[in-house]
């Protein structure tokens, strides 16, 4: 069988367009008899493998997993994942293993009927994945490095997934894609996007803004309480004459309502103190009518 590096075939602007994103936390494993057949359940976590390979984008989630012979040199056997997309579309995600070595995915390999748990995403960290449509155009993703069993089935089933990729590779005209490109744990991919360049490249807090916003809240709430005492004083002092006050009070406060409303909607860089007395002219309308209408104030009028 020939290795799965001859079957690089890309350039390298096409493999930096790549990108591939995977997640396969904890899951609840019911395997077959053989053990070699198993049913994921991911307990309703987010589980996912998604990549953009040239103009197509490929997602699906997890639906069971093969435990089956090697079609390479990389393993001694493979772990197929079969995904389904949102269109019922399957694609499928090969892991290597190898019989050399001791890791939680001896669980999997158990025969027992005892609850099996397993989680991949440790198992699959900083792995670089080649990617592959093979002659039936079906999506086929491998992992380039192996993980570790000490527990492998020895009844292994055929693998028809990687079997007609290498068939196919040897062949001149080749009717699938190839090539190798890095991916990402969807874990491990927001912690670098956080820690690395969110933190580093964040902008600094507009503390102007923020001052504009304190001064001009200040000003339009004091100049709300002289208005409410200036028209408190006129019904007081003044109880003949204070309807006339407040419908000229009004009558200010709708002009003024007009100008700065159009000052607002045309300004870029005055936003906040235009809005400010814009709300300002609102609230002078607002008060001028109740006390007019002795909601404020009790008329004293004989």
């Amino acid at each position: 069988m020939p290795n799965l590096t001859t079957l690089v075939n890309i350039n390298q602007a096409d493999k930096k367009k790549a990108n591939i994103q995977y997640s396969y936390p904890i899951a609840n494993v019911n395997s077959d008899e053989k053990n070699t057949t198993h049913t994921l359940n991911f307990y309703g976590l987010n589980q996912n493998f998604s990549a953009s390979v040239f103009n197509d984008y490929i997602s699906g989630t997890c639906i069971n997993a093969t435990v089956c012979k090697s079609s390479h040199d990389i393993g001694n056997a493979e772990l197929v994942l079969t995904h389904k997309t949102a269109n019922q579309k399957t694609f499928y995600v090969v892991i290597p293993v190898m019989n050399t070595g001791s890791t939680t995915l001896d669980m999997l390999f158990e025969n027992n009927n005892e609850k099996k748990v397993i989680e991949l995403n440790p198992l699959l960290r900083n792995k670089s994945i080649y990617y592959y449509k093979n002659n039936s155009s079906v999506d086929v993703f491998v992992f380039k490095t192996p993980i570790l069993t000490s527990n492998l089935p020895t009844n292994l089933l055929n693998n028809p997934v990687t079997d007609s990729i290498m068939t196919k590779g040897t062949k001149k005209n080749k009717t699938y894609i190839g090539f190798l490109t890095n991916a990402q744990s969807i874990d491990d991919e927001i912690q670098c996007e956080y820690v690395t360049e969110t933190d580093r490249n964040v902008k600094p807090a507009n503390t102007r803004m923020i001052t504009n916003i304190f001064v001009w809240t200040s000003i339009t709430l004091a100049l709300i309480l002289c208005l409410f005492y200036f028209m408190k004083i006129i019904s007081e002092k003044s109880p003949d004459n204070a309807n006339t006050i407040y419908i000229v009070v009004g009558g200010i406060g709708f002009m003024l309502f007009l100008i700065y409303i159009r000052l607002f909607t045309n300004t870029r860089t005055k936003k906040i103190q235009y809005g400010a007395m814009t709300s300002m002219s609102l609230i002078s309308i607002v008060l001028s009518l109740m006390a007019y209408n002795n909601v404020l104030f009790s008329s004293t009028s004989a």
